[in-house]
């Protein structure tokens, strides 16, 4: 009896041995393999893959000198930085690099891209650094450098570099690097012009994005209203005004054909100050029709006939002249310009909508006059990226990546 109680006690512990020996077995089998699965969650975790709100948002990190409050990486791969000041005393940001996917691209202001850019304590600046970002919806992550001086300390010149990183996800929006700003006065005109041909046999579209200030600028002519597109002299063939002076400001719509009629269109619809939106005008030879955010908001039936010949010469918030109420200068911003020498269609105006402010044209070259998104100058000059070469002429305009999104 002793010896077979003996036998199965040492069955027993010779049973417990192998499940020992199993279960560490099996823990030095997988525990390297759980232990990877953990790290990777962990890294996940960390990146905001977890995080609802990641899709819609950056995650923002270093940048002690110059806080980032704002971020956006964009469709049409622009980063957007809303860059602050905590030292105390202004900083003058002299430029800023982002390095993403090895790539590093840097963003210098200029004397016409955004000149001088001071940020005093408390407040922001938003700046714009093109072809960082990629497709919408991917994940990004951005190094980024942002140099700058104290203009106003006793090491004015020393140079300073405040460092952070940007993750996040691409967004489908798509924004401009730059837009244009226009600096008017009483006795200074600003304004862009082109010398463009009069190419308008088969109509006329007029597609731009503004964000309308209203200031009443022009003192006596401050209610009067002002030039956001125009070709030829004040009142030429065909122009889009702003009734800067109401408050919210309107718009107007007018083509003058070979009988000599001026025919306006006034629908009423108020426009948002600060903030951008697309306004188009189009002339198909027998009507005219105007466009909000690609909703038509108004027509107006007028004698047939092409339009008049004029001066070969595209002004986009007034003009040279500073005589007449007619060729007051736009206070407003402008963006994405955009002429055809066709009538587009209300789906074609939808569908130029939907691509935002930094959308491309919708049809053939052919068709296409000029197209000046703003976010490029070549000596002074806005590019027109139409493959015509009507590069506008800027007078008295700064461009700026400071513009409301």
């Amino acid at each position: 009896m002793q010896v077979n109680r003996h036998n199965k006690e040492k069955s027993a512990i010779s049973s417990m041995t192998k499940s020992g020996q199993s279960a560490l077995e099996y823990m030095m089998t997988y525990g390297w393999a759980i232990l990877i699965i953990v790290i990777v969650a962990v890294i996940l975790y960390s990146m905001g893959i977890f995080n609802p709100a990641s899709s819609i948002s950056s995650t923002i990190t270093g940048f002690s000198a110059t806080p980032v409050s704002n971020a956006i990486c964009t469709a049409n791969g622009v980063l957007r930085l809303a860059v602050g000041d905590t030292v105390g005393h202004r900083i003058l940001i002299k430029n800023i690099s982002a390095t993403s996917n090895g790539k590093t691209e840097v963003f210098t202001p200029t004397s016409t891209v955004d000149p001088n850019p001071i940020i005093t304590s408390g407040n922001t600046y938003i700046f714009s650094i093109p072809n960082v970002c990629p497709a919408a919806g991917t994940r990004f992550s951005a190094n980024v450098n942002i140099n700058y001086t104290e203009p106003t300390t006793s090491f004015s010149t020393s140079q300073y570099t405040s460092t952070g990183t940007v993750t996040g996800t691409v967004s489908a929006t798509v924004l401009p690097s730059q837009a244009a700003v226009f600096v008017q006065s009483n006795s200074t005109a600003s304004y862009l012009s082109a010398s463009v041909p009069n190419s308008f046999s088969n109509g006329v579209t007029v597609s731009f994005w503004i964000d309308p200030i209203n200031n009443g600028r022009w003192g006596v002519y401050g209610n009067y209203w002002e030039d956001a597109v125009s070709y030829g002299s004040c009142g030429g063939p065909f122009y889009f005004f702003i009734e800067a002076g109401a408050n919210p400001p309107v718009e107007s719509w007018s083509v003058t054909n070979s009988t000599g009629y001026n025919f306006r269109e006034f629908p009423g619809v108020h426009l948002h100050p600060n903030e951008f939106q697309q306004l188009v005008g189009t002339w198909n030879g027998n009507h005219l029709a105007v466009y909000l955010n690609g909703n038509l908001i108004g027509t107006n039936v007028s004698t047939t006939g092409p339009i008049v010949p004029s001066i070969n010469q595209l002004y986009m918030s007034g003009t040279s002249s500073l005589s007449s109420p007619a060729c007051n200068a736009l206070s407003n911003n402008l963006a994405d310009v955009q002429i055809y020498n066709a009538s587009l269609t209300t789906t074609q105006i939808k569908a130029l909508y939907s691509e935002g402010i930094s959308g491309g044209p919708v049809i053939s070259n052919k068709d296409l006059i000029g197209w000046w998104p703003m976010n490029a100058t070549v000596n002074n000059q806005a590019r027109d990226y139409s493959g015509n070469s009507y590069n506008a002429q800027l007078t008295n305009v700064q461009i700026t990546s400071n513009y409301p999104s």
